[in-house]
């Protein structure tokens, strides 16, 4: 089973042109074939809002990250990396970066009906 594997603009922008696209690669490549094969190191973030979101760790050139991922059916959307290892501290900033973007979200519509 292939899954169409996006990686956000923060994310490619977070490394030096040379590793961005091979990095990029990898992100795509490890996503999905732990998807396919329901890779149990995927585990789902623990969020204070209810939303759908899993996390792995993966290693790219010399380090290891955790990635935070949306699944919508076939579509993988890639939006958050860092280097903090630990679950129960990754966990915790992308709850906060969950809640921050929201927020812009809802004042960005809500500037937008008025």
């Amino acid at each position: 089973m292939k899954y169409e594997i996006e990686v956000s603009q923060t994310i490619r922008n977070m490394f030096s042109e040379n590793h961005s696209k091979r990095y990029q690669e990898m992100i795509r490549y490890k996503v999905n074939e732990y998807l396919t094969h329901d890779f149990y190191r995927i585990k789902p973030v623990n969020l204070s809002i209810k939303q759908a979101i899993y996390e792995m760790k993966i290693h790219l050139g010399k380090e290891y990250f955790r990635i935070a991922f949306r699944i919508d059916d076939k579509r993988v959307h890639v939006f958050y990396i860092s280097q903090t290892l630990r679950k129960k501290l990754f966990d915790k900033e992308v709850n906060q970066f969950v809640i921050r973007r929201s927020k812009d979200y809802w004042s960005i519509k809500s500037i937008k009906v008025w």
